[in-house]
């Protein structure tokens, strides 16, 4: 019978993955370079509520009162002009704020296949810009971090993202203080692929078990991806997967 050691997390797992993604010519690929992540330090994740359930997107409306209390509604048209050009840069009409979510982490030392600190960053610095897959875990429930059996060791589930480099990549120096860098990715949508394309791309997300450091015989490896899972992500929402 669940308990709460069993339907509460407790604490984090110490890892992530994130590797790059090719949306080119209208569908949707997995690209390079992978990285994977052993000391990450916090995690999360945020699933945003829609902008009118929040209640966002009076900003993006024109309101007219009536005299019987009934509002009338127009939504806002939008028009950029270049100044120098006098070219249109961009027209569009809003509808209320389109709300992508979240997920961040900060990261204590270089991800597994980067030599140094700076190399690590350097790769960092050339995924700004590009479309990312990121995979986190959810954390662990008393019961499963208190298992005896080193394999069995498993967070609740794992949480996957596609999306962007959102946040400016930043990190002190200071004397006798170690450095870490925070990530965030925030959901993007990937490109105009159809469902079976995106599923295709998906079935198989190419990231390798992490051993747990201090933890023998501990390996995370992400849930599989079902048949049907792909078309989720390219939205750019948060796709929830239970721990195999």
């Amino acid at each position: 019978m669940p308990t709460m050691a069993t339907k509460m997390i407790i604490t984090g797992a110490p890892v992530a993955w994130l590797r790059a993604l090719d949306d080119a010519d209208g569908s949707v690929a997995l690209a390079t370079p992978i990285m994977k992540f052993d000391n990450i330090q916090d995690g999360g994740f945020t699933i945003k509520a829609p902008a009118d359930a929040a209640g966002g997107g009076t900003g993006d409306t024109i309101d007219i009162a009536r005299g019987d209390s009934t509002v009338i509604q127009f939504t806002k048209p939008s028009l950029v002009i270049d100044g120098v050009t006098d070219n249109v840069k961009s027209s569009s009409t809003s509808t209320g704020g389109t709300v992508k979510d979240e997920v961040k982490f900060k990261i204590n030392e270089a991800d597994m296949d980067s030599a140094t600190w700076t190399a690590f960053i350097k790769k960092l610095q050339g995924l700004m810009g590009t479309k990312v897959l990121v995979c986190l875990p959810t954390g662990y429930t008393y019961d499963a971090i208190t298992n005896t059996t080193p394999a069995d060791v498993k967070p609740d589930g794992y949480v996957f993202l596609c999306g962007k480099i959102s946040a400016d990549l930043s990190a002190a120096f200071a004397s006798n203080t170690p450095t870490a860098i925070e990530l965030t990715i925030t959901g993007c949508d990937v490109s105009n692929t159809d469902d079976d394309q995106a599923d295709t791309a998906f079935a198989t997300h190419g990231f390798v078990g992490i051993p747990v450091k201090g933890r023998t015989g501990t390996t995370l490896t992400p849930t599989a991806m079902g048949a049907t899972d792909g078309h989720l992500l390219v939205a750019g929402r948060i796709h929830l997967l239970a721990a195999a």
